[in-house]
């Protein structure tokens, strides 16, 4: 007796098979963090502007006298100035 197997149930078993064998290792990463006596303990992180090296990135420009947002032609082009919320 021969038995055929479409393709649909093939990919379906492998894909079985295949996640099996690591959602034993899944399951200890997906317990609760550990909040109490018994929880991690980190060294206290030292912040100061003066520990400060360099800033490179996430700044966002603020303007002490208030955002600017203004309408320029430059040529045939007009430029948009939209600066200054500070993130806000």
């Amino acid at each position: 007796m021969t038995t055929t197997i479409d393709r649909r149930t093939l990919l379906k078993w492998a894909a079985l098979a295949a996640v099996t064998p690591s959602a034993g290792a899944c399951a200890g990463a997906l317990r609760p963090a550990s909040f109490g006596p018994d929880a991690r303990r980190f060294a206290r992180v030292r912040v100061s502007p003066e520990r400060v090296i360099r800033q490179v990135v996430g700044l966002r420009p603020y303007r002490k006298s208030g955002f600017r947002v203004a309408a320029e032609s430059f040529g045939d082009k007009t430029i948009v100035h939209n600066y200054g919320h500070g993130g806000g």
